[in-house]
């Protein structure tokens, strides 16, 4: 019996893991999956939360997915386990650490974003709504200059350190070795289609253009409509009461998604903050991400 291989998809956000997970990994039956969607979720969440994100202090060590494996039928030829959550952990070396326990030869997956369009993105469908604060607080419309600044005054909670790529490719060379990780543009799905399938291809075992066709599909979470970011900022003072507007007049939106420009202070600051480690990870990538027009120095 040939030993599936593991793969460890650890993002990037707003990279479309989602789609990956829910259209790929759940799908195939050569791949036992785990994370969100996958079989026995309810069961796993917890233990995968806890591995991801909990201080050692907290961490009860769970054997639930490692007794899983030992039972992989021969069937399986890839054993994956994916979750975003892992780019913006507050604790993503011990994250490594627990997952090279589990997965000790995995090959680990990091589909990367220029992080000029990662930040609006990330901010009409989860930064324009003000998080872990008091309930009566709970989801209230944050302006995207308020959200910026929150999230460059406090870069380590928040997802400027997310985006810094070179982190957690060194964090998981470190564990699994610069060999076994595969860096990706996610650029390069709309400029390189071709190699980009090709790649997940081998890595998967999958077809190419089965790869292809589940790229050709919408998004499993399309960005947030101009028309629902404009209701969301007008009754900023209340979800709630924003939300059930929006669901009422949903069916008639045909305002498309929300776009949102950068100005040029948040550009540079931007552009200062990754230049430099997006550089070097191009070094040691061979990836080119001047084409892109990744912030580089």
């Amino acid at each position: 019996m040939i030993k599936p291989q593991t793969v460890i998809h650890i993002g990037a956000n707003k990279t479309a893991s989602t789609l990956l997970q829910r259209q790929l990994f759940s799908k195939k039956s050569h791949i036992q999956y785990f994370g969100e969607d996958c079989i026995n979720y309810e069961y796993l969440k917890e233990d995968i939360h806890n591995m991801i994100h909990e201080d050692n202090f907290y961490f009860n060590k769970n054997f639930i997915i490692s007794n899983s494996i030992k039972n992989t039928s021969s069937d399986i030829t890839r054993i994956v386990f994916s979750n975003e959550d892992i780019m913006g952990s507050r604790h993503p070396s011990l994250a490594a650490d627990r997952l090279k326990e589990i997965f000790p030869e995995a090959k680990i997956l990091m589909v990367i974003r220029n992080q000029i369009d990662v930040f609006p993105s990330w901010y009409v469908n989860h930064g324009a709504y003000l998080k872990n604060v008091p309930k009566r607080f709970w989801r209230r419309y944050v302006s995207f200059d308020e959200w910026l600044e929150y999230c460059f005054n406090f870069p380590k909670i928040s997802p400027v350190q997310a985006m810094n790529y070179l982190k957690y490719f060194q964090i998981f060379s470190k564990k699994f070795g610069e060999k076994n990780i595969i860096v990706i543009p996610y650029e390069d799905i709309f400029f390189d289609n071709s190699s980009f399938c090709n790649k997940l291809s081998e890595l998967f075992d999958v077809e190419s253009a089965t790869i292809k066709n589940i790229f050709s599909k919408k998004n499993e979470r399309s960005r947030n409509s101009k028309l629902n970011h404009e209701i969301h900022k007008f009754f900023g003072f209340s979800y709630k009461i924003s939300n059930n507007i929006y669901k009422k007049i949903s069916r008639f939106d045909n305002t498309g998604p929300f776009k949102i420009s950068i100005n040029s202070k948040w550009l540079k600051k931007i552009n200062h903050e990754y230049a430099e480690s997006n550089s070097e990870l191009e070094l040691k990538t061979g990836l080119n991400l001047k084409k892109y027009n990744y912030p580089h120095r």
